[in-house]
């Protein structure tokens, strides 16, 4: 995970993947799968970094506060299996996320990929850090 991240930050830098290879110490080819790991897996670019849980309230905060005067799109829905471990389990979770990535949100994202879906269309996206662990903070249950 952290080479990704690396990897990641270094790409936006511009840098070639031999010149990636070289600052990281290591093989031009490890650098090549984790630099196209998205595209591999079909993940989509811009983070959700929004929810609204099914009592209204956003989550870490409202879009707009988070990405003032808008670049940012909300309809798809991500379900939480009753099952997991999450005050959110169960719940359908309106998302805000960036359509086109923008520069305006850093990408701190754990990389856990999130399936939202609106009707049978489906767009795995990762989220920022904000937003995985408000879904995964610890409940007292």
């Amino acid at each position: 995970m952290i080479r990704r991240n690396a990897v990641d930050e270094l790409r936006r830098r511009g840098m070639s993947y031999g010149q990636m290879a070289q600052q990281l110490d290591i093989a031009r080819g490890t650098v090549q799968v984790h630099a196209e790991y998205d595209l591999r897996h079909g993940i989509v670019p811009g983070l959700i970094f929004a929810f609204r849980d099914e009592s209204a309230e956003w989550h870490p905060y409202k879009p707009d506060e988070i990405l003032p005067g808008g670049g940012y799109a909300e309809g798809y829905h991500l379900k939480l299996p009753a099952d997991r471990p999450s005050r959110f389990a169960g719940q359908e979770l309106m998302c805000a996320y960036e359509d086109t990535v923008s520069g305006r949100l850093p990408d701190d994202s754990p990389g856990y990929v999130y399936h939202m879906k609106h009707g049978t269309h489906v767009k795995p996206r990762r989220s920022t850090k904000a937003v995985h662990d408000a879904i995964w903070e610890p409940t007292d249950w």
